[in-house]
């Protein structure tokens, strides 16, 4: 099963990411409480047709609103609807003309060009791209049609609408964010039902990281939702024969205040038979009747298969009320008797009466360990709550954690002189940059000793072998030696050694030169002098195999080792030019 999870604070990545890796899940982050460990998310990637960009517009300007906001006049919704729809056009468009990839960049870039004004008259830099447009396509171009439609209103109407629009985009503005929105995509939303590289067998967990309490980034999570299931129901309907191969859950935490799908009352019936599934995790029943009013929110919980509750506050009398009714009556005997005053009077009577199974005061006072389980065609199950904080799969995945928990292998930098972000994934064999990229990490290298830059020929490229487990940097081997001299014995001992070295060359013959190079050269640079581990560190930087250094490694002084080392060197030399 491929596993969504809402995870508000990012405590569940952090203690459980690492144990889930080591089982083989593919795990993934988008993270807007620590952005610089999230993965990069695309939503023009999954746009295949107007439905798809129209419905991404929808989400944007209903998740950009708050859940209890008044409906005003719907010229304004409509306006910026309108609007934005003329930009998603461009930038999808003119991306697929241009042989690029779009992104929420570009959009942006757009809006930025309404401001940037050309001529005396007013004239903006996106009319100008416009008209170009419309003398290239046709005034019935979709992005130049939708356009023309905002600009015909009243000056002043069309500057409000801009600057919702604005408004509504700000947040994608901030570097962090721009980062994970810039083009590329991680995410792959169809490998979370069909399995990594298409493979059913390698599952996906997901972790969707918010800030408790901000409510700020639901956009961007809402826009994920909306994906995710248009995405999965057309690839289950159209290439799966209606259902998906891996089951997809999504864990909607924070369900109340936190985002949600799009229609979520029906599209919990919807993506059932598709073998997908949403858990919206609430505390109340009355946080239900506020999202879904009138008799929406029976939709919403007829939709639900499985219900369980695990108690509420000592005040939700209506949570209290709705599981009692859930729980139905019982049938009960009832007897009841009369006594009268005279001598002989009197009345017993046996009858039968219905009692609810729990009350609302019983249900209240349930024992915290308790939970009651409805499920659709069973009876309700009374039951205890399995914790699982004593298992061996919690201690594993506590132990796998460690103190600082689970990072996401993502590397990212600041660009000062271009102000923007620049990411690189630790576990990423091969990362195409731009050559301003590359004097970037140049410039970064000098101030980050974890980051190495080599140019190289195009025929020397071709010669790279990416599987062979590459050689040591110059840095770190300098590191290596630096450690290995603080930890040398004093004079005394050094001397001490040199007396004996009759011994050592006996001593040598018998060390153990099993594993690669630099397991050899951990194992006994305490015995070698600093100018015999300058040998071997040469050896290495010249390229010589590990075989070949290990053939010097047990002499006995560093001119031997010197001369061993030449004659190596040109005897590799004269293989190559034969």
């Amino acid at each position: 099963m491929t596993n969504i999870i809402l995870d508000v604070k990012g405590d569940l990545l952090k203690n459980y990411g690492g144990y889930l890796k080591e089982k083989g899940i593919a795990v993934k982050s988008l993270n807007f409480k620590d952005m610089a460990q999230s993965d990069q998310y695309n939503p023009f990637r999954y746009i295949e047709n107007y439905t798809d960009m129209v419905e991404l517009i929808t989400n944007i300007q209903t998740s950009v609103k708050p859940p209890d906001a008044q409906k005003g006049d719907p010229f304004w919704d409509d306006g910026v609807g309108l609007y934005l729809q003329s930009l998603f056009e461009y930038e999808w468009l003119q991306a697929k003309e241009e042989g690029r990839t779009a992104s929420m960049l570009g959009i942006l870039d757009l809006v930025n060009k309404e401001t940037q004004k050309t001529d005396e008259e007013g004239t903006t830099q996106l009319q100008q791209d416009m008209q170009e447009l419309q003398e290239r396509y046709g005034e019935n171009y979709p992005p130049v049609r939708d356009y023309r439609k905002l600009k015909e209103g009243a000056s002043e109407t069309v500057r409000s609408i801009v600057i919702m629009v604005n408004a509504q985009l700000r947040l994608f503005e901030i570097p962090e964010i721009k980062r994970i929105f810039e083009g590329t995509d991680d995410i792959d939303i169809p490998s979370l039902g069909l399995g990594v590289d298409g493979n059913p067998e390698k599952k996906t967990a997901l972790f969707l990281v918010m800030p408790s309490g901000d409510s700020s980034y639901n956009l961007f999570i809402n826009m994920f939702y909306t994906q995710l299931f248009t995405v999965l129901k057309r690839i289950a309907d159209n290439r799966r024969d209606g259902q998906l191969p891996i089951h997809v859950r999504l864990w909607a935490d924070e369900y109340y205040a936190g985002p949600k799908p799009l229609n979520c009352e029906t599209l919990l019936g919807e993506i059932r038979s598709r073998n997908m599934s949403i858990v919206p995790i609430l505390q109340d029943i009355a946080q239900i009747k506020t999202l879904y009013p009138n008799d929406k929110w029976e939709i919403f919980t007829g939709n639900c298969a499985t219900t369980v509750f695990l108690g509420s506050g000592a005040t939700a009398h209506t949570t209290h009320q709705w599981v009692s009714d859930m729980l139905e009556d019982m049938t009960i005997d009832s007897r009841s008797e009369s006594l009268g005053h005279s001598q002989g009077s009197g009345n017993l009577q046996m009858s039968k009466a219905g009692m609810k199974l729990m009350t609302p005061g019983q249900i209240s006072r349930m024992p915290k360990n308790d939970c009651i389980l409805f499920l659709k065609g069973e009876r309700p199950i009374y039951d205890k709550k399995n914790w699982p904080f004593n298992t061996e799969v919690f201690k594993e995945a506590e132990k796998i954690a460690g103190q600082n928990g689970y990072k996401n292998p993502v590397y990212v930098s600041y660009d000062e002189r271009n102000k923007k972000y620049i990411t690189t994934r630790f576990e990423s064999r091969l990362n195409y940059i731009s050559k301003e990229e590359f004097t970037f990490f140049e410039e970064k290298a000098k101030e980050d000793s974890s980051i190495q830059t080599f140019q190289i020929d195009e025929e020397a490229f071709l010669y790279l072998n990416f599987n062979e487990t590459p050689q040591p940097s110059l840095r770190e081997l300098e590191k290596m030696v630096k450690e290995i001299q603080v930890a040398e014995v004093n004079e005394e001992e050094e001397e001490k050694e040199t007396d004996q070295q009759p011994d050592m060359l006996q001593d040598r013959g018998q060390w153990d030169l099993s594993g690669d190079i630099i397991d050899c050269f951990r194992r006994y640079s305490s015995e070698l002098s600093p100018e015999e581990q300058e040998e071997i560190i040469k050896g290495i930087e010249e390229g010589m195999t590990d075989q070949d250094v290990k053939r010097y490694f047990t002499l006995v002084g560093a001119e031997k080792m010197r001369q061993y080392r030449r004659v190596l060197m040109v005897a590799k030399i004269r293989d190559e030019d034969n």
